[in-house]
């Protein structure tokens, strides 16, 4: 009966203990299968319970999280758009850029420009 239950409705810690570690290390890019494996639940009710507990996809919530800290590292920092989109999981300048163009409507070089934090001299 406790396995049947947790098939049905797996609890919202687990859910939220896997998506923690997803996010963990966004250049990694856990895959669904990763994901799935972690939770200790079936793809589908995998699936089901993201979006009931997202509104979302996990691909579509990968994404969004990769543009925010991408964006953050944009504004915050120094490094070039090729290292900040690897080590937030683009697999190339490529995806970045539409990635970036789809959720802002700029390009990562513009986005900088226009939300660039002052820096401290050094």
């Amino acid at each position: 009966m406790l396995l049947l239950r947790r098939l049905l409705a797996p609890p919202q810690q687990d859910l939220a203990e896997t998506l923690a570690w997803a996010r963990s290390d966004l250049a990694a890019s856990p895959s669904l299968d990763d994901l799935v494996a972690h939770s200790g639940v079936s793809k589908p009710v995998f699936l089901a319970h993201f979006r009931a507990a997202t509104g979302t996809s996990q691909m579509k919530m990968l994404a969004e999280r990769r543009v925010e800290e991408a964006k953050r590292r944009l504004r915050e920092g120094e490094d070039r758009v090729r290292q900040i989109g690897r080590s937030c999981g683009f697999r190339s300048d490529t995806a970045i850029r539409e990635m970036f163009r789809q959720h802002t409507d700029l390009s990562p070089k513009q986005y900088r420009q226009q939300h660039r934090r002052s820096l401290p001299a050094k």
